[in-house]
């Protein structure tokens, strides 16, 4: 089935596109796989919405009893260009943060929680600073190989 896309996002031509990919060959050109990372952030939730039901006519209300939260449940996973996979960054939508929630998790992995279960900026910078940064680090030197020469 195909997706909506927005009238803009689809009047890209190939020439563009092209032109974005051979750029981005030029930019990462000396840039070691290690330091060319890719991130993104996936959210689960346990709400299982409606379902179709087979009732009485007549009946107004019809309900269903579904054991669940509407939990939400925000994920942060990065990994760079040498397939070194970084450790998850959790949100959970709550008040608190309970140590149970963190027991068995991947080794550096980091856990956070908001009202919305969802990134926001100040939580980004949390995953940044916590996860990506300390990555970064251990390279050392600089942290890119292109420079511009003036001619």
């Amino acid at each position: 089935m195909g997706e909506n896309v927005k009238r803009a996002r689809a009047a890209v031509s190939r020439s563009t596109v092209t032109d974005y990919f051979n750029n981005l060959e030029v930019s990462l050109n000396g840039v070691p796989h290690t330091k060319i990372i890719n991130y993104d952030e996936t959210n689960f939730c346990d709400d299982p919405g409606q379902e179709k039901v087979i009732v009485k006519r007549g009946t107004r209300h019809p309900e269903r009893i579904v054991d669940y939260s509407k939990t939400s449940i925000s994920v942060m996973v990065a990994a760079a260009a040498d397939s070194t996979v970084l450790p998850p960054y959790t949100v959970y939508k709550a008040k608190h943060l309970y140590d149970t929630w963190t027991e068995g998790g991947t080794n550096g992995a980091g856990y956070n929680r908001n009202q919305s279960g969802w990134f926001d900026l100040a939580l980004f910078e949390a995953w940044f600073n916590q996860i990506l940064l300390p990555y970064i680090k251990k390279f050392g030197g600089t942290k890119s190989v292109n420079r511009r020469q003036s001619v």
